[in-house]
């Protein structure tokens, strides 16, 4: 990524041409992009005093991509202007958008939704003090920022049409192994005092909405009972791959918003746990398709060129690694960081449809409160 920011630094240098009398659509877009600039400005401020507070980890791996994607978007913003107030002809082999205003609106929905997203997450945070879940939901906040970031360069490109690099996903290499999620064809078999429920399903043998009491019954026609409740949620232990996991589902209003598996496994060797990560990949891969987004972030260099010490690497944060997925119905998220010596491996499933009225009823409850 950095990489390509200094090509455009030189490019943007490069655009050489004599000032001309701007017409008057064209100081409209000046005013407009510098307005969008400052924007950005801000955003790489907060984001650089937010990154100054950690000196490793998860968090502060995500929020050097975010910086870096703002720091993008500020050199690509700074292009445009100097290419309109000088006439300049921008000569970046990159991607480059028509603008399209129907598009703007429907990404400027979908920031409001993301940012109001973060803003839940956080109330949420707030309300524990220690454990996987405060773990689980630090990177999902610093996961959504980095969402935004990317829904912000898209809603510029679109408004104004300017050019963006898009970055090539890593290629997965595809284990043949065991699906993590059943097939949508799966049948469940009921009981004499109930029918069969033929699917298909979202998740397991579960759809988003479902209350807690309907999810509790999918599992235990599966032989499962929750090891325990917590604040909307409840928690399996289940076996994936020979692994052991933690299943949290998450619900809001008593209806199911989200799932996530969390490695429960404890290796003195620390490149096991990326091997299971790699090979979760590659199920999802076969499962999902390609990643739409796929990276593996270093802030600090020191293990990076020994193999052997990779795991070492994210037991302290150097390093973290993550996936993402969609489909119709969900946003999937495939994650391996640490901190102190500890690897948290996750997969987080996250409703989409129906997170919408899910949003809603979570934002009368977010009124009703103030």
């Amino acid at each position: 990524m950095k990489k390509v920011r200094y090509a455009i630094i030189i490019m943007f240098f490069a655009l050489v041409a004599c000032r001309q009398e701007l017409t008057p659509a064209e100081k409209q877009m000046v005013s407009e992009l510098k307005a969008e600039l400052i924007l950005v400005q801000n955003d790489i401020e907060e984001t650089q005093a937010k990154d100054e507070k950690y000196v490793g980890g998860a968090i502060k791996a995500l929020l050097a991509v975010h910086l870096e994607q703002a720091k993008i978007t500020e050199i690509i913003i700074r292009q445009q202007i100097a290419a309109i107030e000088t006439g300049a002809k921008v000569d970046i082999r990159l991607v480059q958008m028509t603008p399209d205003q129907a598009l703007v609106a429907k990404l400027d929905k979908e920031i409001e939704d993301v940012k109001f997203e973060i803003r839940d997450a956080e109330r949420e945070l707030d309300k524990y003090s220690g454990g996987a879940i405060v773990s689980l939901i630090a990177v999902r906040i610093a996961t959504h920022k980095m969402t935004l970031a990317t829904l912000q360069q898209r809603r510029l490109a679109a408004k104004f049409g300017l050019n963006y690099p898009f970055y090539a996903s890593t290629e997965t290499e595809q284990v043949k192994s065991a699906l993590i999620e059943r097939p949508a064809t799966e049948q469940i078999v009921g009981t004499p005092e109930e029918p069969e429920d033929l699917g298909p399903f979202d998740f397991r043998m579960t759809r988003w909405g479902m209350s807690m009491e309907q999810v509790e019954a999918a599992e235990k026609r599966d032989g499962l009972t929750p090891r325990e409740y917590g604040d909307g949620g409840m928690i399996y232990n289940v076996e994936i791959n020979t692994n052991n996991f933690g299943l949290l589902y998450q619900f809001t209003d008593d209806r199911l918003a989200s799932a996530n598996y969390i490695l429960h496994e404890n290796f003195t060797n620390k490149n096991n746990y990326i091997q299971i990560f790699e090979r979760l990949k590659a199920q999802l891969t076969e499962n999902y398709g390609k990643p739409i987004n796929e990276k593996t972030v270093w802030n600090n260099s020191l293990f990076r060129n020994n193999p052997e010490d990779i795991g070492t690497a994210y037991s302290v944060g150097h390093v973290l690694s993550f996936a993402k997925w969609q489909t119709d119905s969900m946003d999937i998220s495939a994650i391996i960081h640490g901190e102190k010596y500890k690897i948290n491996v996750v997969v987080e499933y996250t409703s989409k449809e129906f997170g919408l009225e899910l949003e809603k009823a979570s934002k009368e409850k977010i009124k009703s409160q103030l």
